[in-house]
């Protein structure tokens, strides 16, 4: 018998059991978090694993067996990519569960599908945007996405975020796989936002995000103010991210914060006029849901995730038109019965849609099909 029902395996994951992790993920991790933590609730046998932690190989939290796996490797082809799989294998095999879960396009995804295949459990592949289900690579080597989407076509089941996702796997994916559209988990938030005094975006700065348009709406409206959140990642674009460093050094009501912890961010969330998005794609960001939960309506200059915020009114989606985006900026910012408004819609949309109950009970319907 397997030790657990379902492993869960998200390496950046580890800030969010041990504080003194160096790095933190992202939306993604924190979303593999949310679904260990409601699934242990459930009663399953549930494991997580993450990189190293300051705790023993093992440790229990909430009632998840979280594994520290080895340091990272690399990816680089030659030894440390040997290294690296048989890191990923190592891990697998020693939380030995029925089913495993996987998020990111990663070359762990065609590890993780052959460990599946070899010893005959079940493999569930994750969404977290768009750029998971294209098929050919936006940037980078097209040898690495080839064996990607190659584990991607040997998942049992694929859970994606949006109807827009759905489609893009329904071309991608052989039609033998189990496709589920299951909504992002919403943590419940009691703190409500008080005197807004800031536009807040946090992401990654790389080409698709367009991180450069907030600083431009930052210019096009001096009387407010801006705070960007730049996230670490691999895909960092460092000519971009010194570009961005310069415009933010000649605004006066401009702040680049640099890397934040998640409860860092949501501080910042509880005094926010909107969250910003001028990314050209997503998922779900994570920070849309914490801060519809909070009461703070979304303003996005092109993306607009199933057109939810046009048509449950839980902000101002331009559309692509920055004429629209600036105006939408300056109703938030001077509008006060507007953002309440708003801000109610995304609280009552988040409580329906993306419970911690009712996102899990998807889940576990998913997960017990697979195992059954």
């Amino acid at each position: 018998m397997a030790r657990h029902d379902v492993a869960i395996y998200s390496p950046f994951a580890a800030a969010y059991y041990d504080g003194s992790a160096p790095t933190q993920g992202g939306g993604a991790e924190i979303q593999m978090t949310f679904l260990a933590r409601e699934l242990a609730r459930r009663g399953m046998r549930v494991a997580h694993v993450v990189f190293p932690t300051s705790a023993p190989v093992e440790t229990e939290h909430d009632g998840v067996t979280v594994h520290s796996r080895e340091a990272y490797h690399g990816s680089d082809p030659g030894p440390s990519l040997i290294r690296e799989t048989s890191a990923v294998w190592r891990a697998l095999r020693a939380v030995d569960a029925r089913a495993y879960v996987v998020r990111g396009s990663a070359l762990n995804v065609a590890v993780i599908a052959e460990f599946c295949r070899f010893h005959r459990r079940g493999m569930v592949f994750s969404s977290a945007n768009d750029f998971d289900l294209l098929r050919d690579p936006v940037s980078g080597s097209r040898l690495k996405h080839r064996i990607y989407v190659h584990g991607l076509r040997t998942a049992d089941a694929v859970v994606v975020q949006s109807s827009h996702q759905l489609e893009m796997a329904r071309e991608l994916l052989r039609s033998r796989q189990q496709l589920e559209q299951i909504p992002s988990f919403a943590e419940p938030a009691s703190a409500q936002v008080a005197d807004p005094d800031t536009f807040l975006w946090v992401s990654r700065i790389t080409g698709h995000k367009q991180p450069l348009e907030f600083t431009r709406l930052a210019r096009a409206l001096p009387e407010a103010r801006f705070v960007m959140v730049d996230a670490i990642s691999s895909d960092t674009d460092t000519e971009l991210l010194e570009r961005l460093r310069r415009e933010a050094g000649e605004l006066d009501n401009f702040k680049l914060t640099g890397p934040l912890r998640r409860e860092e961010v949501l501080a910042h969330l509880e005094h926010t006029a909107a969250i910003v998005s001028t990314s050209v794609w997503e998922g779900m960001p994570n920070v849309f849901l914490e801060a519809w939960a909070r009461s703070v309506p979304a303003l996005s200059l092109s993306f607009d995730p199933d057109g939810l915020i046009a048509e449950r009114e839980l902000g101002i989606a331009a559309e692509g038109s920055w004429e629209k985006f600036v105006e939408g900026a300056a109703s938030l910012w001077s509008d006060s019965k507007l953002r309440e408004t708003l801000g109610r819609n995304g609280r009552s949309f988040v409580d329906e849609r993306h419970s911690p109950a009712a996102v899990g009970e998807r889940w576990e319907e998913t997960l017990k099909q697979l195992l059954t």
